[in-house]
Parts: C-alpha cells; sequence; structure tokens
C-alpha cells in the first residue's frame, strides 16, 4: 500500500505519527500521574480515617476504664451519676475543640457538657439529616461490647458535617460512653494534599512536556533534512532516468558518486549500467551499418543474377524456337521419307522427281545443321550462364549468412539490454522497450536472411539442375547435328549418285528404309531436346522470380538496417 505514495508522504505520515505517538505518551503519563494523585488521596483518607478511628476508640475505651473504675468505688448511682458529669464536663479534643465525650442509660442522656440542656431526656428519637437515628446505633454499638458509628451531625460554624463517634460500656454499671470526632477534616486534608500533587504533577507534566518537545523539535528538523536529502537525490536519479528513457537518450551523463549512502551506491550502480548501454547502443550502431552495407550490396548482386537469369530465359526462348524449328523441319523430313519409302518401286520412273526432292532434302539437312550449330552455340552460352548463376547464388548465400551472423549478434545484444534493463526495475522500463524493439528487428532480420537463405538454395539447386539439363542438352543436340551432317553427306552423295539409283532400286529402297529409321529416331530425339528446353526455359522462369524476391527480401533488409539505425540514432553516444 505503502509503495503508492511518495517518499516525502510517507516521511509525512511518520511525522504525523511520531507526534501522535508523543501525545498519546504525554496524555497517558497525565492521566497516570492524576490517577496516581487520586489514589494517594484516596489511601490518604484511608489512613487518616483508620487514624481517627484508632484515636476515638483509645480515648472512649480509656476513659470507659477510668469511669469503671469510678463506678467501682462509689455504689450510689447518683454519685455515679455527678462523678462521671464532672470527669467529662471540660474535656476537649480537637484543633478546633469539637470533641468530646457523652454519657447515655440506654436513649436516655446522663451526660452532654455542650447541651445540658438535653441531659436526662430520652434521644432514642434524634436522627441525623440521613434519616439515621444515630443514639440508637450507638447504644446498640457499646451493647455488641463496642463499636463506630457514623452519621451526619451539626459542627459549631460548619453546620451539618460528617462525624465518627465510638461507644462502648461503663464497666459495672448499664451506661455506656462516647465520643465522636468530625471527619471533614480529611476531606479538607485530602483538598490541601491534592493540590499539592497536582502542582508538583503539573510541573513534572511541564518539564516532560519541554523535553518531548525539545527531542521532537529536533526529530522533526532531522527527518526533514533527511527526506529532501533523500528526495532531491532521487529527483535527480528520475531526471536522468526520465532523459534516458523517453529524452534525448543521452548516454554520456553520469550521476554523482560523491555520497556514500545508499543513493551513492544506487548513483554508482545506475552509471554501470548507462555505461554497460552506452558500449551495447555502440555496437549495434556499427552493426546497423554493416547490416545495411551488406543488405545493399545483396541488393546489387540481387540485380545481377535477376539481369543474367533474364539473359538466359532470353537465350533459352531462342533455343526453344530453333528447336521448334527444328522438330517442323524433322517432322516434314519423316514425312518425305516416309513417302518415298512407300514409292520406292516407283524412283526408277520418278528419278526426276527423286533428284528434286533429293535436292530439297539437301537444303532441309543444311538448314538443320545450321539451327542445330546454332542450338549448340545458345546451349553452351546457356551452361556457361547457369555456371555464372550459380556462382552468383553462392555469392549471395555468403552475404546471406553474414546478415545470419549479424542478426543473431544483434539479438544476443538486445538480450543483454533486456536483461540489463530488468536488473533496474522500474527505472529501466524505457530500455525494456527499446531493447524489445531491438529483438523484434533483429528476429525480424534473421527470418527475412532464413527465407532468402532457402530461395538461394533453392535457386542454386534449380542451377545445378539447369546445368546439367543444358548438358544433356548439348549433348543431344549434339548427336543430332552429327546425324544431320550424315544426313546432308548422305543426301549429297544421293545427289551425285542420282544416275546409279535406277540401276540399284534395291539398294536405295535399302538405304531409303534406313533413313526412315534415322530420321524418326531423330524426330523422336529432336521431340525431346524440345521438350527439356522447354523445361529449362520453366527453370528459367523460376530462377527469375527467386531472383526478384532475393531483391525484395534484400529490400526489406536495407529497410530494417535504416529503422535500426534510426532507433539507436536517438541515443547521444558522445
Amino acid at each position: 500500500m505503502l509503495q503508492n505514495f511518495s517518499i516525502r508522504q510517507r516521511m509525512t505520515f511518520i511525522l504525523v505519527l511520531v507526534a501522535c505517538m508523543l501525545a498519546g505518551m504525554f496524555w497517558s503519563t497525565f492521566r497516570t500521574a492524576y490517577t496516581a494523585r487520586d489514589m494517594g488521596i484516596l489511601e490518604t483518607g484511608n489512613v487518616m480515617f483508620r487514624d481517627q478511628k484508632e484515636k476515638v476508640y483509645v480515648a472512649t475505651h480509656s476513659m470507659a476504664l477510668a469511669l469503671g473504675v469510678i463506678a467501682s468505688e462509689t455504689q450510689n448511682h447518683d454519685e455515679r451519676v455527678r462523678l462521671f458529669r464532672n470527669m467529662i464536663q471540660d474535656i476537649r479534643f480537637e484543633e478546633d475543640k469539637s470533641g468530646y465525650y457523652f454519657i447515655y442509660d440506654q436513649t436516655t442522656n446522663v451526660a452532654l457538657p455542650t447541651r445540658p440542656d438535653l441531659v436526662g431526656k430520652d434521644l432514642g428519637g434524634a436522627k441525623d439529616a440521613d434519616g439515621v437515628y444515630f443514639v440508637r446505633e450507638l447504644n446498640s454499638a457499646a451493647a455488641r461490647g463496642g463499636d463506630f458509628v457514623e452519621y451526619i451531625f451539626d459542627k459549631p460554624g460548619f453546620g451539618n458535617q460528617p462525624k465518627l463517634a465510638y461507644a462502648e460500656l461503663i464497666p459495672g454499671t448499664s451506661m455506656w460512653i462516647g465520643t465522636g470526632v468530625y471527619i471533614d477534616n480529611i476531606a479538607a486534608e485530602q483538598a490541601r494534599i491534592s493540590g499539592s500533587i497536582s502542582q508538583q504533577v503539573r510541573a513534572y507534566l511541564l518539564w516532560i512536556a519541554t523535553i518531548a518537545g525539545f527531542f521532537a523539535i529536533f526529530f522533526f528538523i532531522i527527518a526533514i533534512l533527511t527526506t529532501r536529502d533523500v528526495v532531491v537525490s532521487l529527483k535527480h536519479t528520475t531526471r536522468l532516468i526520465e532523459n534516458l528513457a523517453s529524452g534525448e537518450g543521452d548516454l554520456t551523463r553520469r550521476m554523482p558518486e560523491e555520497r556514500k549512502d545508499e543513493t551513492g551506491e544506487m548513483a554508482l550502480w545506475i552509471n554501470r549500467f548507462i555505461e554497460q548501454i552506452h558500449a551495447i547502443i555502440s555496437r549495434i550502431r556499427e552493426n546497423a551499418g554493416g547490416l545495411h552495407t551488406a543488405s545493399g550490396a545483396m541488393r546489387n548482386e540481387s540485380e545481377v543474377m535477376a539481369d543474367g537469369v533474364r539473359t538466359a530465359a532470353k537465350g533459352t526462348q531462342a533455343l526453344s524456337d530453333a528447336a521448334s524449328t527444328m522438330r517442323n523441319n524433322m517432322s516434314g523430313i519423316a514425312a518425305a521419307m516416309e513417302e518415298t519409302s512407300t514409292n520406292t518401286s516407283m524412283v526408277a520412273a520418278a528419278t526426276e522427281e527423286m533428284t528434286s526432292t533429293i535436292d530439297e532434302i539437301a537444303k532441309n539437312a543444311e538448314k538443320a545443321r545450321q539451327t542445330t550449330g546454332n542450338a549448340v552455340k545458345r546451349v553452351e552460352e546457356t551452361s556457361r550462364k547457369a555456371k555464372e548463376l550459380g556462382d552468383i547464388s553462392r555469392e549471395v548465400g555468403q552475404v546471406t549468412q553474414t546478415i545470419a551472423e549479424i542478426s543473431a549478434q544483434t539479438n544476443l545484444l538486445a538480450l543483454n539490454a533486456t536483461i540489463e534493463a530488468a536488473r533496474a526495475g522500474e527505472a529501466g522500463k524505457g530500455f525494456a522497450v527499446v531493447a524489445s524493439e531491438i529483438k523484434d528487428l533483429a528476429t525480424q532480420t534473421a527470418k527475412a536472411t532464413e527465407n532468402i537463405r532457402n530461395i538461394i538454395n533453392h535457386a542454386q539447386t534449380l542451377s545445378l539442375e539447369v546445368g546439367e539439363d543444358v548438358g544433356h542438352v548439348n549433348s543431344a543436340i549434339a548427336a543430332i547435328d552429327d546425324i544431320v551432317n550424315a544426313i546432308a553427306t548422305a543426301v549429297e552423295e544421293q545427289s551425285v549418285a542420282t544416275r546409279e539409283i535406277a540401276g540399284n532400286v534395291l539398294q536405295a529402297s535399302q538405304g531409303i528404309q534406313e533413313v526412315n529409321e534415322n530420321i524418326t529416331s531423330l524426330n523422336t530425339l529432336v521431340r525431346n531436346i524440345y521438350s527439356d528446353i522447354d523445361e529449362v526455359r520453366s527453370a528459367t522462369t523460376a530462377i527469375t522470380a527467386t531472383g526478384d524476391a532475393v531483391n525484395s527480401q534484400a529490400g526489406e533488409i536495407a529497410q530494417m538496417a535504416e529503422t535500426l539505425e534510426k532507433l539507436v540514432g536517438r541515443f547521444k553516444l558522445s
């Protein structure tokens, strides 16, 4: 819960709490002192009351014993009463002379120095302000062997006041003697003691309050200075981290490390963290530049490869057209040879027509020889370009490997930055965002590089297959060229030996049959060549698409490198 409040608010809360605690302690001390005062006053009253009771008991008991001695020496009742009266008439005690003796026979007064007008009267019906029949109670107390009675009685000059009396039988008589003291002086003494103790308590509390106030002021000053010092240091740290996270990203700034407390230690580790981020961003900036250069080189290489593939495609198209023409020519030759084989029996009669046909065959054979010669040249050119395409693919593969290594290193650096930002806690969230973006870019670069690598590998495979197919086509066209040359030679010989055909029809028929079989095989071979060339053309088209994809991927890598350079460019390194 306290993490939602600032340090200044927490320290203020602590100060208020300490103030409340001091106030509570002062109030507790105040209550304790006055409670002790009240208990002391109460105990003082109890002690004084016990002293009064003891005093009244001793005075009454001693007088009763003395009067018992007089009673034992005097048997006459009236004489005893007279002696008793004379004995207690002038006795007074207490400072205010409010204490005196009185004698009763049951409830009839025998001697009462303060009120002689009541002597001889039955005072059993007398009661005080609280309704206590005090004469009856005293008579009962004396009959019990002596006891105390409290009641309200008039005190001269003070009105009704509480009084403590003790009554005891006079030995050898039916009379009892009693005396009493007013106990209002106990309350007065308690009030005096209360005033004295209250004055001392107030002086003691004033002394405590002064000392507590001094320490409270001292504590508040120390707490305020400490809070201000800590808050200022933390605000300086916060401004530095805020500048790194959302401002210019100045990695050249450092915190002062002169302090020896926890904030100084925090400043030391923050500076170490900034130094590590500085090194990481520097390395990322260098690698971003290298990545941009490598992507540009790969794009140039891919463009060269695309140009080569397009050239090869044009050559393959020309080769395909030549093969198509050759296929048509060979079809015509096959048809002619078939017709010649069918009409062998008519060769003798149609020698002139045969000569014309052979001349046409010679022309077509020469054309086929030229076509096959051109095909051989085209195929050789295609084989050379396919080899160049394989070399270019391998060079692009090397560039892709370099980009993959840069991406892996960038990903490792981004991971280190993420770890360092996590160690910094809340203060490192801004660096964690940058590190996450760098890591995402590195991951995208790695994926793009892997796609390029797969495309290049596929292109290399296609290049090898094209090379092999072109080699087969070259071999086939060479065989066709040999056959066409043989046909041309045979036709030329046939043209020279036309005059001998009439005499050797059977041999001509057999030769024409053999030529027909060869032409059929040649026609089949030409069709196969055309099919192979068509496949070469399809492969060339695929390679062209691959080159375009490589070029596009290189453009994406260049764009990623530019974005990465912009991100790291936000940080000031020098």
